[in-house]
């Protein structure tokens, strides 16, 4: 416990009544309650600290002025405000555990939403590394694309290079043919000179 405060009475008139009422052994135990009440309030926080002293110092003053009457009005008044203060404290205790109460909910609503938060990330992280490898794949498949493309148009080319293989042949045929002509009137061209036979592959004339 913090140290006991002091208490002043209001004036200097009831100094004497005060100094007397120490002495009692009931307002004693009484006042130590409300010092320790108003120390655990000001230690808390649970209320305003301003309202509890001005409770605090109301009660001491009216104790003073109920102990300069009779015995019996003195313990029912005293009887009063410990019921008063008991409730008043009991309210506290129940604020501070509603707060209490309060401020743990919301620190496990406040873990729940830091781990979803998490688990979200982790899933974006994993979202990524899904998109980024489909956008990998998605490029590949565009270069295949672009050699099947390709490939499709050499295909379609293929029939018109047979052709051409084809007229190429012909072509070569026909020289072959025209060739062996050319050779035969040469022969017989040099055959009517007297020059002789052409020699094969040989082409024109001296």
């Amino acid at each position: 416990m913090s140290k006991p405060m002091s208490i002043r009475p209001a004036n200097e008139n009831s100094q004497a009544r005060f100094n007397g009422l120490a002495g009692d052994k009931k307002a004693g135990e009484f006042l130590e309650e409300l010092m320790n009440h108003f120390e655990a309030t000001t230690a808390g926080g649970v209320a305003q600290v301003s309202d509890e002293f001005t409770q605090v110092q109301s009660a001491m003053n009216r104790i003073l002025e109920i102990f300069s009457g009779s015995k019996a009005n003195s313990e029912l008044e005293l009887q009063n405000l410990r019921s008063h203060f008991g409730e008043r404290i009991e309210s506290l205790e129940e604020e501070k555990a509603k707060a209490l109460a309060a401020a743990r909910e919301s620190l496990e609503k406040e873990k729940e939403a830091e781990q979803k938060l998490q688990a979200a990330e982790g899933m974006a992280t994993a979202y990524q590394s899904i998109k980024e490898q489909l956008d990998e794949k998605k490029a590949e498949n565009e270069t295949l694309k672009t050699q099947n493309g390709d490939l499709t148009a050499k295909l379609k080319d293929l029939p018109s290079k047979d052709e051409e293989i084809n007229d190429l042949r012909i072509t070569v045929a026909r020289l072959e043919t025209e060739n062996e002509q050319l050779k035969e009137r040469l022969e017989d061209y040099r055959t009517f000179r007297g020059v002789g036979k052409v020699d094969d592959g040989e082409i024109g004339v001296n």
